[in-house]
């Protein structure tokens, strides 16, 4: 006596979150009163697992709409900007932080020069407003952004925070900083200069020639054209 293999039920659909890029972030579950829920992408994205828990679901499926920048990234060029960065193998963007394979973050300055160090690029650094998740709190934060460009991708932009505490780890004296803060300070003088604010640049050009001190300890001032 045969037995007939049962039909599987479609999931039904309980809420959709949409994406800035425009893709749909839904939520589903083969039976709408009970476990197991799935959230899905139509950039690519899943959650990796089943949930016990609709609420838990929800939440992470409003979290990942919020953060989603686009369909996943291509094999090929991850690997291609992997191998000019000096990652590990098996390295990827880690989507959960928003990242894509042509902008990525990195912990601290620290680990920036080290990236910095190894390929070079160009540096560039400007301030924005940085909250908590919740909002209750902001502060300003100035962003350093090295931007590399990898052949067959293009621009490669890895960025993170500068955090000014060496007791900690977080050294400011580092390459990378110093030679942003140099061409930022430099730049700066050329505008106070050509507006006839000569007593402006005294501070900024004593920014200018801490930096220097700071490339020439390091042994790179070539990277401000000095010898």
């Amino acid at each position: 006596m045969s037995t007939a293999t049962p039909t599987p039920r479609p999931a039904a659909l309980l809420m959709s979150f949409s994406t800035s890029a425009g893709a749909v972030v839904e939520v589903s579950a083969v039976d709408r009163s009970s476990a197991p829920y799935r959230w899905t992408c139509s950039a690519g994205h899943d959650g990796g697992r089943a949930y016990a828990s609709l609420p838990f679901c929800r939440d992470d499926a409003k979290a990942h709409a919020g953060e989603c920048l686009g369909v996943a990234p291509d094999p090929a060029v991850v690997e291609k900007v992997r191998v000019a960065l000096g990652y590990r193998a098996g390295w990827k963007p880690n989507r959960h932080l928003g990242e894509i394979a042509t902008r990525l973050t990195v912990w601290s300055q620290v680990e920036l020069n080290e990236i910095f160090e190894r390929v070079g690029g160009t540096v560039t650094t400007r301030e924005v407003e940085r909250s908590t998740s919740d909002g209750s709190s902001t502060w300003m934060a100035t962003e350093i952004t090295l931007t590399v460009v990898v052949p067959g991708v293009g621009p490669v932009e890895v960025v993170t925070d500068i955090e000014d505490d060496p007791e900690h780890g977080y050294r400011t004296d580092v390459p990378v900083v110093a030679v942003a803060r140099y061409r930022a300070a430099a730049a700066h003088c050329r505008a106070l200069a050509a507006d006839g604010d000569f007593d402006g640049c005294l501070p900024v050009q004593d920014e200018m020639a801490m930096c220097r001190c700071q490339l020439e300890r390091a042994g790179r001032l070539d990277l401000i054209g000095a010898a």
